[in-house]
């Protein structure tokens, strides 16, 4: 009755005074009339809700007694000028929708309340919601889409002219598999959903000082726990995500799915550490990543792996590239791990190069599940991180583990310690080509006071040359994972002062203190200038051969504890210490090994010529033959010939 006579009061106002007393005596008994309408909130769909039915569930909070009727308007955009639809004439607080909406859609709604006299309240807030991603329709015709910040999230847009407005919603648009291009344009965009790129869709931005992607998180999976110890392995929480399927239930592992896509030319902005993490890369091959600045992520800037920690050599990636990128604050600092800017694992031939990290809390470049690496070359690296570190003494410019064969480290120019780790009897067989082949290697302390090693080498089959250590309190650490077939030549390892720390200042640092098989390590044509210690070996190692190496100032050549097996040392020599005796401590068997003023260069810098021998000194031809080239009648000692 009264919703009747409501009807007729705002249809009919002509029938004059008597309708309206009518309507008054009717009403008397039930709602007052004019009293105001109290405020009201909306409650499904949520506000910035994502995958919505194409037919919502609408649903709000009542606008207390005095509403008699809802009006629900949904509209296309966020200035709400667009209306997409307006039902009328509601009386309960719920409707699901019997139109629907487009797929990808985004849009905006609100509801109105009106009361007995035809006043009107709006809700509080309109919400925003986006209607579930159907799979995108192939595109043969369109071969870049375009996203703009002032476009619009709309199924209809991504054209040059309507662009797509944000990344993550361009993402579910575009059909994978087409080798579609994603052109960002330069501006900056606010990204709040993970950027979800199928195979074969690039991601191109108009360079990275251009185009800036920024976002203080994105919205994680229903059943991912954040606060679990295993969030730090999962992909969910990174920014941009080209992950794969690799577990079938009950089957194990999968093969890695062919990527064949780009990512170049864009910023992404972390916004002080509220990003889980920049790229995530898993179980997808054939991707490169190029011309980037990642910054300020929470976790890790980059990750590319497998993702597969029970079956991390099942298969390995192939054909990855990271290059010229800049890594800035993007490490983490955990209870018992500190994790990387650039987070690797399961590569095979990958190449990462022209690489700058700055972080003070993180690490360099570092794997990731074990890690496990073969043929990949990393390259024209620098790394600027913190020098004091409560648990690990300083951070870690690079920390790859299970190196196999064909690796190559070169063109390094770190700050802090390098870690070159394989578990036990991983890769422990010679192969065709050595695990680890690192050269022209620059690890300078900057504060001159580091405990830490320049190197740690734990690897089997590898060899080091043209190595550049300065002020660290070992040079050059070998351990026992790393314990055969290791080769250190033409390489200077120098301090301002001898380090009198732990390890009792080493220049090379030889640990088989658990007396594993441990053999073949060749020490040859090095400089040692100004070390404790010029090296100390703890423990039984066979054949140990030191050759053609100068030592400088050291307080003590070597102290070799070991009971059994004595080092080779032929053809070194012992410069200026004022006891001309080399202080051997241990079994030692010494042949032509001599002591004097080198006759040095020292000119130019201490990597190039400093150490070069002038016309007449007692290192040219005094060498002994160790396989390596040389000019004259023998191989000149110490780290060059001269020519």
């Amino acid at each position: 009755m009264a919703a009747d006579m409501r009807y007729l009061f705002l249809n009919h106002a002509c029938l004059g005074l008597v309708v309206f007393a009518l309507f008054i005596s009717s009403c008397a008994d039930k709602d007052p009339v004019g009293v105001p309408l109290s405020e009201f909130r909306l409650l499904a769909p949520q506000n910035e809700s994502i995958g919505v039915a194409e037919s919502p569930h609408f649903r709000w909070n009542p606008a207390a007694p005095e509403a008699v009727a809802y009006t629900l308007n949904v509209w296309k955009d966020e200035a709400m000028t667009e209306l997409e639809v307006s039902i009328f004439d509601l009386t309960d607080t719920a409707y699901i929708a019997d139109f629907q909406l487009a797929h990808g859609g985004t849009y905006y709604w609100s509801v109105v309340a009106t009361n007995a006299i035809g006043e009107t309240i709006s809700a509080t807030q309109a919400f925003k919601f986006t209607i579930s991603f159907a799979t995108p329709s192939p595109s043969p015709d369109i071969a870049v889409y375009f996203v703009h910040p002032n476009g619009i999230d709309q199924p209809w847009a991504g054209s040059q002219s309507l662009p797509f407005k944000t990344v993550a919603y361009a993402s579910r648009m575009v059909p994978a598999g087409e080798g579609d291009v994603i052109k960002l344009s330069a501006g900056i965009f606010v990204e709040q959903e993970p950027i979800l790129l199928g195979l074969k869709t690039n991601l191109e931005g108009e360079g990275a000082q251009q185009t800036i992607l920024r976002s203080s998180g994105v919205r994680l999976l229903p059943e991912t726990n954040p606060n679990s110890s295993n969030y730090k392995l999962q992909f969910d929480g990174s920014l941009i995500q080209l992950v794969s399927e690799r577990l079938i239930p009950g089957q194990g592992a999968v093969p890695p799915a062919n990527g064949s896509q780009k990512l170049s030319g864009f910023t992404i902005d972390g916004m002080d550490k509220a990003l889980k993490a920049g790229i995530w890369v898993e179980n997808r091959d054939q991707v490169e990543i190029a011309d980037l600045i990642i910054k300020d992520c929470d976790y890790r800037g980059v990750v590319v792996s497998t993702g597969n920690a029970s079956g991390t050599k099942s298969y390995f990636l192939k054909g990855i590239k990271v290059h010229d990128c800049v890594f800035e604050n993007s490490g983490k600092d955990l209870e018992n791990e500190t994790l990387g800017n650039l987070c690797l694992s399961s590569l095979d031939g990958a190449e990462i190069y022209n690489i700058s990290i700055n972080d003070q809390e993180g690490y360099g470049i570092k794997f990731i599940i074990r890690g496990y690496f073969t043929n990949c070359k990393f390259y024209n690296i620098e790394t600027q991180l913190n020098e004091n570190d409560e648990k690990w003494g300083e951070k870690i410019s690079m920390e790859l583990w299970n190196l196999g064969p064909g690796n190559e480290i070169f063109n390094v120019n770190a700050n802090t310690w390098l870690s070159m780790v394989n578990d036990a009897d991983v890769y422990a067989s010679p192969g065709a080509k050595p695990n680890l082949h690192m050269y022209d290697v620059w690890v300078l302390d900057e504060d001159g006071v580091s405990d830490d090693r320049g190197v740690e080498l734990a690897v089997p089959h590898a060899e080091l040359h043209n190595i550049f250590i300065e002020d660290k309190g070992i040079g050059i650490a070998i351990w026992d994972m790393g314990r055969e077939n290791l080769t250190i030549r033409n390489s200077i390892i120098k301090n301002t002062s001898p380090k009198d720390n732990w390890a009792q200042g080493p220049a090379i640092y030889i640990d088989n203190s658990r007396s594993w098989d441990f053999e073949d390590i060749f020490i040859y044509n090095n400089v040692f200038d100004v070390n404790k210690y010029g090296i100390i070996v703890k423990g039984e190692v066979l054949n140990v051969e030191l050759k053609n190496n100068v030592f400088i100032d050291s307080e003590k050549a070597a102290l070799l504890n070991q009971s059994q097996h004595a080092v080779v040392w032929h053809n070194n020599f012992n410069a200026h210490h004022s006891d001309a005796s080399w202080k051997l401590e241990g079994l030692a068997d010494q042949q032509a090994n001599r002591s004097g003023d080198p006759l040095l260069s020292k000119q130019g810098e201490w990597w190039s010529t400093y150490y070069l021998p002038l016309a007449g000194s007692p290192l040219i031809d005094g060498g002994i033959e160790v396989g390596l080239p040389y000019i004259g009648s023998a191989p000149d000692i110490g780290y060059a010939e001269a020519e």
